[in-house]
């Protein structure tokens, strides 16, 4: 995830990651957050603005399946924000799982596209072609 200011507070994240789930819309409802997450609306409500600021571990595992990002997403750091951390790869590789040859490659290339773009130099030890 991508900062957009230098805001690291839980609210800000999770305000973020509401204006970014249906760009162009109010994103989702509270009801529909708490829902997935296993929490009550009011609790998505005080977190995102800010009223409360310091929930659980299992408030934030249920935040981030509805989001579909790591947990580790939550307690991001202005150090941490050019580079992926092992959590985001895993979760990365997790969702890649099942995936047909074509989606592998295709995923493959963009990977290497954004390394490049990046000007990070390609990973030394990858067997992988794009064909």
């Amino acid at each position: 995830m991508t900062r957009a200011s230098d805001d690291y507070s839980i609210a800000a994240i999770l305000d973020e990651l509401f204006k970014g789930f249906r760009p162009g819309t109010k994103g989702p409802a509270y009801e529909e957050v708490a829902q997935v997450a296993g929490i009550a609306a009011s609790t998505v409500k005080q977190l995102r603005t800010g009223a409360r600021s310091n929930p659980t571990m299992s408030t934030i595992d249920g935040l981030a399946t509805f989001f579909r990002v790591p947990p580790g997403d939550f307690f991001k750091t202005p150090s941490d924000e050019h580079s992926a951390d092992d959590s985001t790869v895993q979760y990365l590789a997790h969702l890649a799982r099942g995936l047909s040859r074509e989606s592998l490659s295709m995923i493959i290339h963009v990977v290497e596209q954004s390394r490049a773009l990046e000007g990070l130099p390609p990973n030394p030890g990858s067997t992988h072609s794009n064909g």
